[in-house]
């Protein structure tokens, strides 16, 4: 068996404006008799079953109100149309409809819109009433009748038929409905509370909209306990559409699972395309471990640190690009990085490619070497400061002669071998800084074999 307790309370204040009482359908109560504007098929009668009005139309089939389409509107406009209906004489399976018919500036039809149907069979008068909104790119409209099927054996009698132009007074209104239900359950030996609160507070003009729903939910059984606050803030105006929707949920349930989360979604609807950002916030342990979560959907993320009158931002992400002004990292692994200026401390690599190599002053150990098959060599070095320069040359001596080696001139080392053989000598050399060239030559010109010369720079 199933025991249900449940109290409710709801409140609602509304404000709107008076209708205006202009009638667009010419000569809506039918009092002179006269057709027109009315087609063929439609035949004013005279009527006693309807205290408001002496004649009526009887509309046969499909026929149609305002032959030519003499409403001038936009999109978004709104119309009232109304009229008493006698639904007795309609055959059976028959609907009787008022509908709006609208235009684009070539004069295409773009659509048929109700603003209300009746069905067969009732067999007195009835009011009827509906609201009819113009469609994006409308200029003119006419108002329509139809009897479906159009077999032509049935009827239906119309009388104070009416269509207003809804201003933008008139369709101002705003609403606020407050609303608190309270159930106890019990099915079996399992009970369960609930309540829930909904707040609704809306105001509209026209086209122009604005809403806030606040919906409020506390759940509890034995088993479990569940508390859910859903709030949606939204505004339109005409085809566009801004909105906010946060929800906030907490849930406990047996063997010590539980769950909490905080989701904000912010969406925009403009020229026909949906954009949405938010960021989720949750922890749960549902799976046997603690699990949290921080999520983020947006096209730009950034953390702005506040000094005085200034902003600035040091860490942001923008697209698929992360920029950080300044970091500092502890231990880092880097799969591929771009660098375009780096002040690096110290540094162990494993392996490097370097397409381009330039370290300003030397700053390491170069060796600088070259050979000719002439009878002298030179290598030229450029030094910041007053480094030892190691100098090793070699010269291949066919013909007696005095072989040496200068540096800028300046002779470091002069050796005259016995007889052909090859001169080979080390030097250590202090030149400071600037550019220096050091040559290895020999004072016979038929020394041609070959000479080298290697200049290795110890700065470090």
């Amino acid at each position: 068996a199933e025991l249900v307790n449940q109290a409710a309370l709801t409140t609602q204040l509304k404000a709107s404006m008076a209708q205006q009482s202009d009638n667009l359908i010419l000569r809506g109560t039918f009092e002179d008799g006269v057709v027109q504007p009315w087609t063929a098929s439609a035949v004013v009668v005279a009527v006693s079953a309807h205290a408001s009005a002496g004649k009526a139309i009887a509309f046969y089939g499909n026929s149609f109100c305002g032959l030519e389409r003499n409403v001038l509107t936009k999109g978004g406009e709104q119309f009232d149309l109304s009229a008493d209906i006698f639904a007795g004489y309609m055959t059976s399976g028959q609907i009787a409809r008022m509908q709006m018919q609208f235009f684009d500036k070539a004069g295409a039809a773009i659509s048929y819109l109700d603003a209300f149907a009746v069905v067969s069979g009732l067999s007195s008068f009835k009011a009827y009433a509906g609201r009819i909104t113009a469609p994006a790119g409308a200029v003119s409209a006419r108002f329509v009748t139809r009897l479906e099927p159009s077999d032509g054996s049935g009827r239906a009698l119309w009388c104070n038929i009416v269509a207003r132009r809804v201003s933008e007074a008139e369709a101002a209104t705003a609403n606020a409905v407050s609303s608190v239900t309270s159930t106890v359950n019990q099915q079996g030996e399992k009970l369960t509370a609930e309540t829930q609160r909904i707040d609704v507070l809306s105001a509209s003009v026209g086209s122009a909209q604005a809403a806030i729903q606040n919906e409020i939910t506390a759940r509890t059984n034995a088993d479990s306990a569940l508390s859910q606050q859903l709030q949606t803030t939204q505004s339109t105006l005409g085809e566009t559409t801004a909105s906010v929707q946060r929800v906030s949920s907490t849930l406990t349930q047996l063997n010590g699972v539980a769950n909490a989360s905080e989701v904000v979604k912010v969406q925009m609807t403009a020229n026909g395309i949906r954009h949405v950002a938010g960021f989720g916030l949750s922890i749960d342990n549902s799976k046997g471990a603690v699990q949290s979560t921080f999520a983020i959907l947006a096209g730009r993320f950034a953390i702005l640190n506040p000094s005085g009158d200034a902003i600035s931002s040091p860490f942001a992400v923008y697209g698929n690009q992360t920029f950080i002004s300044d970091a500092y990292i502890r231990d880092a692994s880097i799969t591929n990085a771009k660098i375009a200026n780096a002040a690096i401390t110290a540094a162990k690599i494993g392996e490097a490619e370097v397409d381009t190599l330039r370290i300003r002053g030397n700053a390491v150990t170069i060796p600088v070497g070259a050979f000719a098959s002439a009878s002298s060599v030179s290598v030229t070095v450029t030094l910041d400061g007053n480094y030892p320069v190691f100098l090793l040359g070699s010269l291949t001596q066919t013909y007696y002669s005095d072989i040496s080696m200068t540096r800028n001139g300046v002779a470091l080392w002069v050796e005259r071998p016995q007889g052909s053989s090859i001169a080979s000598r080390g030097v250590m050399d202090y030149p400071g800084p600037g550019t220096h060239t050091y040559t290895l030559s020999s004072n016979h010109a038929g020394n041609t074999n070959g000479a080298s010369i290697l200049a290795v720079v110890c700065k470090r």
